[in-house]
């Protein structure tokens, strides 16, 4: 529960938001499995409780802050915290399946948050603000910045066919399966939030009457600023659709992961 963190991608212009959020928490959250699973393989028990009690708390408080925002870069911000607790589900949870599905969303929200971001800038760029209550309309001027950013949101939320369903549908079945019935819990109810918030911005900033005349909209074409984001949410796509063959990829490396003497063999191997 990184309460600093919201602000500190708040700040920065949004391409600069863009590569932090959709990278920089990343690498902690891969610190933190490869060292869990390669150093402290001593009672498990005890520590992966800790582990799933503060990543079912930092789903929810994370969401929760999210939900309570109307500034379309901070619920982004924000989410970030939720998204990394169910990363850390999958390693508290600690099976193949689940430590895949950690994986899994960790590679997905890269893509989709980074995506997120690149589409928050663009409406700032043609409304000049982030404040959702400033903001409306932007369906019927900007069409294609509208969908664009609602395949990329539903996919955050875990919609199917796309890439964010199959992270925690993973994520879900490796609970059930481990019994963990609460932590599962409380990631669905989450997904529901994330769902909520997403749905909040889209009716904020692209439905209802347009907040620019049709002099400012022709004026504040954005083309340009949308085609680094298209090519994430293509991929966003096709990692929904061939989730079967990556699983099977992400499976193995889970495997790897639990099994330390294969990592420690490969440094020590002469």
């Amino acid at each position: 529960m990184h309460f600093w963190l919201p602000n500190s991608y708040f700040g920065p212009p949004t391409a600069v938001a863009a590569l932090l959020g959709g990278l920089l928490t990343k690498v902690g959250v891969y610190s933190i499995m490869r060292t869990y699973t390669l150093i402290f393989t001593h009672n498990q028990d005890f520590t992966l409780n800790i582990i799933l009690f503060l990543a079912g708390l930092t789903m929810f408080v994370g969401v929760i802050g999210a939900v309570s925002k109307f500034d379309f870069k901070k619920i982004l911000a924000i989410h970030i915290i939720s998204q990394v607790g169910y990363m850390i589900m999958g390693l508290g949870i600690f099976t193949p399946l689940a430590i895949a599905g950690a994986i899994y969303i960790i590679a997905h929200n890269m893509i989709v948050k980074t995506a997120l971001f690149l589409y928050c800038g663009a409406t700032e760029k043609v409304t000049g603000t982030t404040d959702l209550k400033k903001m409306s309309g932007l369906l019927k001027t900007h069409p294609y910045l509208a969908w664009l950013f609602f395949i990329s949101a539903i996919s955050l939320a875990g919609i199917p066919p796309l890439s964010g369903f199959f992270a925690k549908f993973a994520l879900v079945l490796g609970g059930l399966d481990a019994g963990n019935y609460f932590i599962v819990f409380v990631s669905l109810v989450v997904g529901l939030l994330t769902l909520f918030s997403m749905v909040k911005i889209f009716m904020y900033v692209f439905l209802g009457p347009p907040s620019l005349t049709p002099e400012q909209a022709k004026e504040r074409k954005v083309g340009k600023l949308l085609l680094p984001g298209i090519p994430l949410v293509i991929i966003s796509f096709l990692m929904g659709i061939f989730a079967e063959p990556i699983f099977v990829f992400l499976e193995a490396t889970a495997y790897q992961m639990l099994d330390p003497t294969i990592y420690i063999n490969s440094v020590l191997k002469e």
